[in-house]
């Protein structure tokens, strides 16, 4: 944003230093939680404990015409459009594929569980890793 005040462009170097930056500042300090950015990319499998949440398709498509009153081709397009543009930030500034398994310490589906049974989950599995 201060590129774009102060008329210099900014490129994706500059964004991903920044973020590797604020990122490393965040967990330095501890007790937070990063939701996206490839923070599981850039702390490491050491550090924090990684959570993907994923769903099937048929639930995202009528979550997102539930939640945004999208047509069902709009939420196909909007899951489309976002899941590409998430891929591709993972692959070209991490080199690794947002689908690992490996890269998350945890996996939900959301499909099948509301938010109180997620939130948890997650609170009740993240004492449980071994930080080695």
């Amino acid at each position: 944003m201060d590129g774009l005040f102060r008329g210099r462009i900014v490129d994706s170097s500059d964004y991903i230093q920044k973020l590797v930056k604020i990122i490393g500042a965040i967990t330095h300090h501890g007790k937070a939680i990063i939701v996206g950015r490839g923070a599981n990319f850039i702390v490491g499998a050491k550090s924090g404990f990684h959570v993907r949440i994923i769903a099937d398709y048929e639930f995202r498509i009528k979550s997102l015409m539930d939640s945004r009153g999208y047509s069902r081709e709009q939420a196909k397009e909007d899951i489309e459009k976002t899941d590409q543009q998430r891929k591709k930030f993972v692959k070209n500034n991490f080199n690794r594929d947002i689908n690992d398994s490996a890269a998350y310490d945890l996996i939900i589906n959301s499909a099948y569980l509301d938010i109180d049974k997620i939130t948890g989950i997650i609170l009740n599995s993240y004492p449980l890793k071994n930080y080695l």
